[in-house]
C-alpha cells in the first residue's frame, strides 16, 4: 500500500481524525483477527494501518498503559494481505461525524 497519489506530488499530508473510529472499529471481527494474527491490539493494528497508508495518526487516551501501547506501532508492519483486509472495511460510513456537514 502506498500513500494517496496526490500526497506524493505535493507537500500536503493527511491527518487522521479519530483514528480508532470513535472506538467502533476496535471490535470489528476483521480488525480483531488481524490483531490476533500479529500479536497486537486492535488499536495498534488500526494505527499501523493508517501509518502504512502515509496518514498521520494521533490516538487519544488518558490511560498511561494504553498510551504506551498505542505508541508501540513502529516495531511491526502489517502484511499486504492484512492491509487488503483492513482496506476492504471502508464503506464510506462516517463513524464519528460527517465532515460534509461542516460549513
Amino acid at each position: 500500500p502506498h500513500p494517496h497519489p496526490h500526497l506524493t506530488l505535493t507537500l500536503t499530508r493527511l491527518q487522521a481524525y479519530s483514528s480508532l473510529g470513535c472506538g467502533k472499529l476496535l471490535s470489528s471481527p476483521v480488525v480483531t483477527d488481524v490483531a490476533a494474527r500479529n500479536g497486537r491490539t486492535a488499536a495498534q493494528v488500526l494505527l499501523r494501518w493508517g501509518l502504512q497508508h502515509g496518514v498521520g495518526v494521533i490516538p487519544k487516551s488518558t490511560d498511561p498503559a494504553r498510551i504506551a501501547s498505542n505508541a508501540d506501532v513502529f516495531s511491526f508492519t502489517l502484511s499486504e494481505a492484512d492491509m487488503a483486509q483492513l482496506d476492504a472495511l471502508h464503506t464510506g460510513e462516517h463513524l464519528c461525524w460527517d465532515p460534509t456537514l461542516v460549513a
